[in-house]
Parts: C-alpha cells; sequence; structure tokens
C-alpha cells in the first residue's frame, strides 16, 4: 500500500503534500530517536517561529 506524504499546520492551514522536498521548506522533518523514523513537523516554520497555537492565532 503506498504512503501519501502530506503536512497540514493547525495553526495557519498551510497544506504540502507528495513533495518532500516542499514539505521540508515549510514544515521541516524531526527524527523519532525511539523508532528512528523521520516524521514532519506539526506546525510549519512560520508558526513555529511566531509560538503560534490554533487557539490564539498570531500568524
Amino acid at each position: 500500500m503506498p504512503s501519501i506524504l502530506k503536512a497540514q499546520c493547525p495553526c495557519c492551514n498551510i497544506v504540502a503534500s507528495g513533495d518532500l522536498k516542499k514539505m521540508d521548506e515549510f514544515f521541516g522533518f524531526r527524527n523519532m530517536k525511539d523508532t528512528g523514523k523521520k516524521i514532519a513537523q506539526s506546525y510549519c516554520r512560520n508558526c513555529r517561529s511566531k509560538h503560534c497555537d490554533p487557539g490564539h492565532k498570531k500568524c
């Protein structure tokens, strides 16, 4: 079964899907030490830098 690469920021709702380069550009990745997997960040880089959260939009 193919896996679908998609990330959506819960703060600003920007979406990146299917393209690792775009996902890295908008979200970045983190390494899960316990499993060894690399996953997309939940929040986009812009919202993380502004400490945004869904309840108090600063973006």
